[in-house]
């Protein structure tokens, strides 16, 4: 997985994947990572959205199952 790096005010960022993303790129669907998970769809969806905060052990089953570094995703945070 390829990640951008933008300069912004001539200082370099990188720019994280989202949950969401990362699903899409492995060309999976909600369902589909829901039923290896072991979650709902509407779980998975939360976490997605920042809906409801996702337990460690899950989000690490995630970056597995996407093939991704844990410090290349954006876990967005609930707004309450």
């Amino acid at each position: 997985m390829v990640i951008f790096r933008l300069k912004e005010g001539g200082k370099e960022m990188r720019r994280k994947w989202t949950l969401k993303a990362c699903r899409v790129n492995k060309d999976l669907t909600l369902g589909e990572v829901s039923s290896i998970v072991g979650v709902t769809e509407k779980t998975l969806s939360s976490w997605e959205r920042g809906l409801t905060p996702i337990p460690l052990h899950r989000f690490n089953t995630l970056c597995d199952l996407y093939e991704v570094d844990k410090e290349e995703v954006n876990i967005p945070v609930s707004r309450d």
